[in-house]
């Protein structure tokens, strides 16, 4: 197996050909295989300059306008209480002092479970709420989200929020 790894600023117009070449020659061998890995640290890390991020009280109400929300529109619901569980989640990075690298949501999700922070059905719900937050946010239809889903979703932010006054 080739691998070759490449940052998204080192890809050029000459890089291109070269891996096309690289791929030719790789496929004239039997059994080998090519393989191109991405890497964009800088990219991936979403950090807005101008906003303050949102606190406890402000996430707590929010919540319960997310859930009201459900109601009606699951698929908004899903967004906005998806964005109030980042918020959430970054408030318990920074409780536990943990040295975030990137404040993605799956790299945050992955860190606060390899931390211990949040438990393994936890994290599996939060990854199955990002699928879904992806699949709509993305412009696709997500026929499994339900009123029960996003509430779901809510009183793990909720027990979550609860932690940090228990811990405090």
């Amino acid at each position: 197996m080739i691998i070759e790894v490449k940052s998204r600023r080192s890809l050029n117009s000459s890089s291109g050909q070269y891996l096309q070449n690289l791929a030719q020659s790789v496929e004239q061998h039997p059994g080998w295989r090519f393989e191109l890995v991405m890497t964009n640290p800088e990219d991936a890390a979403y950090s807005p300059r101008a906003e303050s991020p949102l606190q406890q009280p402000e996430i707590e109400t929010r919540l319960q306008v997310a859930r009201q929300l459900a109601t009606q529109h699951p698929e908004s619901a899903i967004l906005y209480s998806w964005s109030l569980v980042e918020a959430t989640l970054r408030i318990i990075a920074e409780h536990e002092e943990l040295s975030l690298q990137r404040l993605d949501s799956l790299y945050l999700v992955k860190q606060l479970v390899t931390e211990g922070v949040i438990s393994r059905p936890e994290y599996q719900l939060l990854m199955d709420a990002l699928s879904l937050r992806n699949t709509i946010a993305h412009g696709f239809k997500a026929s499994q989200i339900t009123q029960e889903s996003v509430n779901k979703l809510i009183d793990v932010a909720e027990q979550l929020l609860k932690t940090l006054h228990t811990t405090a």
